[in-house]
């Protein structure tokens, strides 16, 4: 969904373009924020490093979708 490296700084793949960027950048930290999240969007997403010297790091971030209804009157 999203990479970055040196070479060619952030690219979000389209089907994510206007869901994600990358808000933190660093070796000790990186950042993906997510916005105008749906109910499909709900799950678990490997998160893949390849780092030079170190090899693969991966881990799992799961991501809990909670919708709330907006209560409503209506006169008959």
């Amino acid at each position: 969904m999203v990479t970055f490296s040196e070479n060619h700084g952030v690219v979000i793949q389209p089907a994510y373009k206007d869901k994600i960027n990358i808000t933190q950048l660093g070796l000790q930290n990186s950042t993906i924020t997510f916005w105008n999240i749906t109910l499909e969007d709900e799950g678990c997403y490997m998160c893949l490093f390849n780092t030079f010297g170190f090899g693969k790091i991966s881990g799992t971030a799961c991501l809990t979708v909670y919708a709330h209804s907006i209560p409503s009157l209506q006169i008959l």
